[in-house]
């Protein structure tokens, strides 16, 4: 089983997808999203937007954030994940401090913004996007006195090297160009600190590092030094629900983003998101999504 760390999202990813709702957790990205149908909802913290039609939100870094639909009328939207490793100079900032007000209106979302997101996701459908350079070995390349690598394989492997190497400078240039127009926007202040949100984010936190282990309210509340007394109230009073249905549905969220984005196993998915049963997998995904997981996959696969 993989190591438990939030959710796995090492590099940037981007989709247009149908919106579903979002239970609250915690990300170590920079989520964007922009709504291209129908209203959707994003929760940040203790507060919420209603979002319109190419309202764009930002959402920093280990923030706690959900988003909602209303069941009744169909909401897509463009999600963006930005990885610590493509923050740059904007690392500090990002990570000390959060906006006020994450909801940039329609109306003042810059053109620019739209072609740099239109951009990343022709990338991502042709398989462009990469996290990182790989650095040449020493010597990889030998060059003949024309000027031409030593030999096909070594011009081969140059060529590969060289083409992942542009593709994150690309990457890397469009995420910097479109961070430079979007932070000036909205107006940053510190991070809370108030006592009560601090139990709320240690609940959160310790969910998202732990959710693929086998553990139980009273197990966290030893961990947190709290009583579950205290820690059911946050589960009741902020999230609208109890530890057993929060914690199955963080484990849902996580299968069924594998569901739709990889081909993953099914056995291999619900075990990686922390159900210790088939069984148990399959009746709280049936009780949420009235349908199997093979049936999900399969009819999420014909809607997008």
């Amino acid at each position: 089983m993989r190591t438990p760390e939030y959710r796995r999202r090492n590099s940037l990813t981007i989709k247009e997808k149908t919106s579903r709702r979002v239970r609250p957790h915690l990300d170590r990205t920079l989520e964007l999203c922009i709504v291209t149908r129908g209203v959707l909802i994003a929760g940040i913290e203790t507060e919420s937007w209603p979002m319109k039609l190419h309202d764009l939100v930002m959402i920093f870094p280990n923030q706690i954030n959900y988003f909602d639909i209303d069941p009744e009328e169909e909401c897509r939207a463009i999600h963006l994940h930005i990885p610590q490793s493509l923050f740059g100079p904007f690392s500090d900032i990002l990570n000390r401090c959060q906006p006020e007000e994450p909801v940039i209106p329609a109306s003042s979302v810059p053109r620019e913004v739209g072609t740099i997101l239109k951009a990343l996701l022709h990338r991502s459908e042709a398989g462009a996007l990469v996290e990182a350079p790989v650095e040449a070995p020493a010597g990889a390349m030998s060059v003949t006195p024309a000027g031409l690598p030593g030999s096909s394989s070594e011009a081969s492997a140059a060529g590969a090297e060289l083409l992942q190497t542009c593709r994150y400078v690309y990457t890397h240039s469009l995420v910097q160009l479109l961070l430079s127009i979007l932070l000036p926007m909205v107006k940053l202040r510190e991070r809370r600190a108030d006592s009560d949100y601090d139990l709320v984010y240690q609940c959160a936190r310790y969910v998202a590092e732990h959710y693929r282990e086998a553990f139980t309210m009273q197990d966290m509340a030893r961990a947190l030094g709290r009583s579950p007394y205290q820690i059911s109230r946050v589960y009741s009073g902020t999230f609208g629900e109890n530890f057993n249905q929060y914690l199955n549905d963080v484990r849902l969220d996580e299968a069924g983003e594998r569901l739709l984005t990889t081909n993953d196993s099914i056995t291999d998915i619900y075990l990686d998101a922390g159900f210790q049963s088939q069984a148990t997998f399959n009746r709280v995904f049936l009780e949420r999504y009235h349908m199997t997981p093979r049936e999900y996959r399969r009819e999420s696969a014909k809607s997008d």
